[in-house]
């Protein structure tokens, strides 16, 4: 089989390195927030707006392309199809030179130099069987003609369009900001819903023909597992008949989850039998293997349940300046002062504004919008919490998604800890924060109390200050997560991740707002001081 892949924001991502270049460029305020198409449209509304946007892309791919990145889920995209043989080619249309470019850097050369230093064409990691450079998109079509493709992957509705496409050539829209909605053709969100499109779901045919490449990655008696809202999960044996899990990340460019958890489960399983063992891992088609823990959900918790996840913490906390941890990463989402927790809300928040629902949009516009001032205005109160960052040593080692929701009990009552997507340094209020606030956890108001009076005795005596302030903020945080269902790209990961989750009606949409409506009332009025 044979598949074409544009390069420039299909392969290689410029989102970031726009937004970086043009603040350097003055082209935008500091703090402006937006997409590539944003920028584009407010750069254009400027003096000679079309001059100074050449000359951005001209910076951008030439100059600053270090700035750039390989787009989520490429490399899996690409390590797939080298494994099933198949010929992947880039086809790019890109002049020799960019506009105004007073340097006269070779783009081509630098987009080739780039995909070979993240291992795109190098040698021993050829995921590319060619690279093809176009100076006219006339050419591009040809050179599409000429490969006869069976399929060709690009991010511009006009490309594909093209009528001069042969017709045994399908096309795919790469649509990863879900800006074209009313393309009439095969548009998808993210490269793995691609490579499910072309080579369907991982199966074993895809071990086997890996086994026959790597010992080590021999697996059977496979079958899928309902996972968590995100991971794909396998359960089957290795090579030596032991009971393991596969679980497949999904592609992440902002967060390796796969690296995360599987680095930060290495480092635990040393302070605590309370985990599953790691056994091994692909980065390329990013996925880890791990020990199948035999265990049940809590649906129930209890106060036990609660003192063994308090006791897990309080290792974690105690090692957090050892050297199994020194230096390890921030955790996902990690927030070190007030500030941090308002930028990662208004971010939260921006993300909804192209979401096509009305009641959504009516409720964050209004009840949550009008709220969250009244919260942050509270929290600005207190100037040394909420603009200082909480000193190193009053950090600590955190789950970040830690909870009952992602824990298996055992027959003789032993919890284990199974999740640590986004295992890294944070701030124990946040921690605390979560675990009392996650919608999966169905803590009763007792076992809440219970929670936070027990869970402080952990860290230091401030704990009680930050969370007074910042608690109902991370409440809030929360409500916009539970309304990231209603974009389409998260729930085609739940979707792929969990077919269940394929029923998203009105009916789930509007339960989903009733839900979180109570959510803000309860935060509205709430006081740590009565919660305790």
């Amino acid at each position: 089989m044979n598949i074409g892949i544009d390069i420039d924001n299909t392969i290689i991502n410029y989102q970031g390195s726009f937004i970086k270049c043009a603040k350097k460029f003055e082209l935008i305020p500091l703090k402006w927030v937006g997409t590539k198409l944003d920028l584009k449209a407010t750069i254009i509304r400027q003096v000679d707006g079309n001059k100074k946007w050449e000359r951005l892309q001209g910076k951008v791919y030439g100059e600053w392309i270090e700035n750039a990145e390989i787009n989520s889920g490429v490399k899996r995209f690409l390590s797939r199809g080298k494994l099933h043989n198949f010929s992947c080619v880039a086809i790019s249309h890109k002049t020799l030179y960019g506009h105004y470019d007073e340097k006269n850097i070779n783009l081509q050369k630098a987009a080739t130099n780039f995909l070979i230093k993240n291992n795109i064409i190098k040698v021993n990691a050829k995921l590319l069987t060619n690279i093809y450079f176009s100076e006219t998109k006339e050419e591009k079509i040809n050179l599409i003609n000429n490969c006869n493709l069976d399929f060709f992957i690009d991010d511009l509705p006009e490309i594909l369009l093209n009528k001069k496409i042969a017709k045994t050539t399908t096309k795919i829209l790469f649509d990863p900001y879900n800006e074209n909605q009313n393309f009439a053709g095969l548009r998808f969100l993210n490269f793995d819903s691609i490579s499910n499109f072309i080579m369907g779901e991982w199966s074993k045919k895809d071990f086997l023909l890996l086994s026959n490449q790597n010992k080590k990655f021999y697996f059977s008696e496979l079958n899928p597992v309902n996972g968590g809202g995100n991971s794909k999960i396998l359960k089957g044996k290795d090579i030596n008949s032991k009971d393991i899990i596969i679980k497949f990340y999904p592609s992440d460019n902002t967060h390796n989850r796969m690296l995360s958890e599987y680095k930060g489960l290495q480092k635990i399983s040393l302070i605590s039998d309370k985990v599953p063992k790691t056994f091994n891992f692909n980065k390329e088609l990013n996925f880890g293997v791990y020990e199948w823990i035999n265990g049940d959900p809590i649906k129930n918790p209890s106060k036990n349940d609660i003192n063994q996840a308090i006791i897990f913490l309080k290792k974690l906390h105690e090692n957090r300046n050892s050297n199994f941890f020194k230096n390890f990463q921030n955790a996902s989402a990690s927030c070190f002062s007030g500030k941090d927790i308002e930028n990662q809300l208004y971010k939260r928040l921006k993300s909804f504004e192209k979401v096509n629902n009305n009641n959504l949009q009516h409720f964050l516009k209004n009840d949550f919008s009008k709220n969250l001032e009244i919260m942050l205005a509270k929290a600005k109160k207190n100037k040394n919490y909420f603009n200082s960052k909480i000193i190193n040593d009053y950090k600590t080692l955190s789950p970040s998604d830690f909870g009952f929701h992602n824990a298996l009990k055992k027959k003789d009552g032993n919890i284990y800890f199974i999740d640590f997507e986004f295992f890294g340094i944070d701030d124990p209020s946040k921690l605390i924060s979560d675990f009392y606030f996650h919608p999966g956890m169905d803590l009763d108001l007792n076992l809440k109390k219970y929670w936070l009076e027990n869970v402080i005795k952990i860290y230091d005596k401030a704990i009680l200050d930050r969370l007074k302030y910042f608690m109902p903020l991370y409440g809030m945080c929360w409500i916009l997560i539970i309304l990231n269902d209603f974009k389409h790209d998260v729930w085609l990961k739940r979707v792929s991740a969990n077919q269940s989750k394929i029923k998203w009606n009105n009916k789930t949409q509007n339960d989903k707002l009733l839900k979180v409506s109570e959510n803000l009332e309860y935060l509205i009025h709430f006081n740590l001081e009565l919660e305790l």
